[in-house]
């Protein structure tokens, strides 16, 4: 499943198409070609279109719970190949949730900076944020890269875990790569 408010990105149209998944796609604006998506309206309204979409990658358990995993990818990513060893690694794994390593950085704090460096949220709201993180105590030496994570729906950590990430995206930074893995801990479901 994956998102697109406010035509914030292009949607891509994969290349390979997995069979026997669904592709669904939360948007207000329908896309001129289908592709292979079921196309259903955002359920939350927000001023901010980020959060807008940050809103449906962190509620899978509402919006997909008739699945038994959900595999969210962002609406830029570009699916080229089959994606079904990733899927059985992590249905086999248990885990409540799967995301892949981030290819640049090891730590939140350094990803704060990077966003800062970048523009990509308000400087001081993710000062004030990592300020807090720091003293929690909170460390951590593996980053994701939240362009696609897989749920194991109904898993008991799930939803608790969610609802961490959503008070902080919802409160805090809405770069939900800050936030990700403090609300797993929280949760133990890291």
């Amino acid at each position: 499943f994956t998102a697109n408010v406010d035509a914030y990105e292009s949607i891509k149209y994969h290349e390979y198409v997995s069979p026997g998944y669904d592709y669904i796609l939360f948007t207000d604006q329908p896309p001129l070609y289908r592709h292979v998506y079921d196309v259903r309206p955002v359920p939350m309204h927000d001023q901010d279109p980020t959060r807008r979409v940050r809103y449906i990658k962190n509620h899978p358990h509402l919006l997909m719970a008739d699945y038994e995993i959900a595999v969210w990818i962002d609406s830029n990513i570009l699916i080229r190949g089959d994606i079904e060893p990733i899927v059985q690694a992590f249905r086999d794994s248990g885990q409540p949730i799967g995301t892949i390593p981030h290819p640049l950085r090891r730590s939140v704090y350094e990803e704060g900076e990077a966003c800062i460096e970048r523009s990509k949220d308000d400087a001081d709201v993710i000062r004030a944020q990592m300020l807090r993180y720091r003293q929690e105590g909170f460390d951590c030496d593996n980053l994701v890269e939240s362009c696609m994570i897989l749920y194991r729906i109904g898993h008991p950590r799930l939803m608790p875990a969610m609802g961490n990430w959503w008070k902080e995206i919802d409160g805090g930074s809405r770069r939900d790569q800050l936030s990700f893995n403090i609300a797993l801990a929280r949760a133990g479901a890291s």
